[in-house]
């Protein structure tokens, strides 16, 4: 949080902590490092994160603890996280259960292919997904 307030999110219920949702910020150097097996997720090097003024490269999604109704808050750090400013940055996690695979495959991440980083998945954010090409009007089928 020294140095980016934006990398935890807590849940209140009446004054009362009730969920957080970690995540880090990553600077470029901080996204080589992880997808070749250079990070720790629990004391990352400073270089490797971005302050809350910077664009991040990724976002690694830490931890998350969001029990019951505290899971209403994932869905504000979802909206939260399309904001222009985090919108273009893939989202990574670790998964280090078969149920947590089930969850992060079902919430669209998939396995990052090469990454050394033991159960590293990613979510590719819309932005960044290669773009279908639009199909020429007389290539539509025609109405009988």
């Amino acid at each position: 949080m020294a140095i980016n307030r934006n990398n935890i999110v807590a849940f209140l219920r009446h004054g009362e902590v009730v969920g957080v949702y970690a995540m880090l910020m990553l600077s470029i150097r901080g996204l080589e490092a992880m997808l070749v097996g250079d990070f720790d997720g629990r004391d990352p090097h400073g270089g490797h994160l971005v302050t809350r003024l910077e664009l991040p490269a990724a976002i690694y999604q830490w931890l998350v603890v969001a029990p019951g109704l505290a899971a209403e808050g994932v869905m504000h750090v979802a909206a939260f996280l399309q904001h222009p400013h985090y919108r273009a940055a893939n989202l990574y996690m670790r998964s280090f259960s078969q149920a947590g695979a089930r969850i992060s495959t079902a919430l669209g991440f998939r396995p990052v292919e090469g990454a050394t980083l033991t159960g590293l998945h990613r979510y590719v954010r819309l932005i960044n997904r290669p773009s279908v090409p639009e199909m020429p009007a007389e290539a539509l089928p025609r109405a009988a």
